[in-house]
């Protein structure tokens, strides 16, 4: 089923609504942020930006299957804090994942006032139907490491 819904993502238009995303820190969110999660094979769901210091990896609980999915952003804690990296995940809502994240399609630009800018093509769970159906999204998330600052743009 997972497979079918990353086809799926990959077959999707270009032009997609924003996703209603979510950032919580890692300690906020135990049950997702830990390396059993880490999605397989790592090397082709981890991805690094900013000559290394960004690392975001897709995360999958596997539970609940209607939204596994999530991003975990390890990014520096802000200029001159020599604090552990920050971490984040990223998911549909503060209870739930997506339902599916198309990790190869992830796009970044950089701007060196707001910082990363990552544009994630994801599917979201529809809550409303009973069918267990999901809609086609974009996740869009700006890192700024100067702050230490994990935001979702819309």
């Amino acid at each position: 089923m997972k497979h079918f819904l990353l086809g799926v993502l990959a077959l999707s238009a270009m032009v997609l609504p924003a996703a209603g995303a979510s950032v919580t820190r890692c300690a906020d969110n135990p049950n997702v942020a830990q390396p059993a999660n880490a999605a397989q094979p790592q090397e082709k769901y981890t991805r690094r930006f900013s000559n290394g210091a960004i690392r975001v990896s897709v995360m999958d609980t596997e539970e609940p299957a209607c939204c596994s999915w999530h991003l975990m952003i390890q990014s520096p804690a802000g200029a001159g804090k020599k604090a552990a990296p920050a971490c984040h995940i990223v998911s549909d809502s503060k209870t739930g994942g997506f339902s599916g994240v198309d990790f190869a399609r992830l796009t970044s630009s950089y701007d060196p006032k707001k910082g990363v800018l990552l544009t994630v093509p994801v599917r979201i769970y529809d809550m409303k139907k009973s069918d267990g159906s999901s809609r086609p999204g974009v996740a869009r998330v700006r890192i700024n490491s100067a702050t230490g600052s994990v935001t979702v743009e819309k």
